[in-house]
């Protein structure tokens, strides 16, 4: 899930020991959301995004927290939590400079005699390497040398 909201409160990091031995850092960041109805919302931070996040986290700040949702229960009662995996900063990294045309170079001249070899003409593939031939050239049906005009077109004018 993703939700857009200013940070409120940043609590103190809390350190411990898993279960199995592992030592695990989390941190709570409480979040007010929404415009017309504001809610608050608690946050948890896990170990790698407390070390990534922690030092950046101010209250004030309007950000776009990523996060998953899950509950489990303990005793008859259920607990959700709100784990975040990616936090994302609604300001612009740097601020876009306005657009300036800048005149283009004038193109270098060409060489008066270039040598043969830097120009070279394409090889012409024929049927034999797959290519189909190529059409010869026809003098078009209205046997005026440029083409079809209004007058003689192969159609009547509308």
């Amino acid at each position: 899930m993703e939700i857009i909201g200013t940070i409120k409160e940043v609590f103190q990091p809390t350190s411990g020991t898993s279960q199995r031995g592992n030592a695990y850092t989390t941190q709570i960041i409480l979040i007010t959301y929404g415009d017309q109805y504001p809610k608050d919302l608690a946050l948890t931070l896990m170990t790698r995004q407390v070390e990534a996040y922690s030092a950046h986290l101010a209250p004030g700040q309007r950000l776009k927290f990523s996060f998953d949702v899950s509950s489990r229960e303990y005793n008859g009662r259920f607990y959700t939590e709100c784990t975040v995996w990616k936090i994302e900063s609604l300001q612009p990294q740097q601020q876009a400079q306005p657009y300036q045309a800048t005149p283009m170079p004038a193109p270098a001249p060409m060489p008066a005699s270039a040598p043969q070899s830097q120009y070279r003409a394409m090889p012409n593939y024929g049927p034999q390497y797959g290519a189909q031939a190529q059409p010869q050239y026809q003098q078009p049906p209205s046997g005026h040398p440029y083409g079809p005009t209004a007058e003689n077109l192969p159609f009547p004018r509308q």
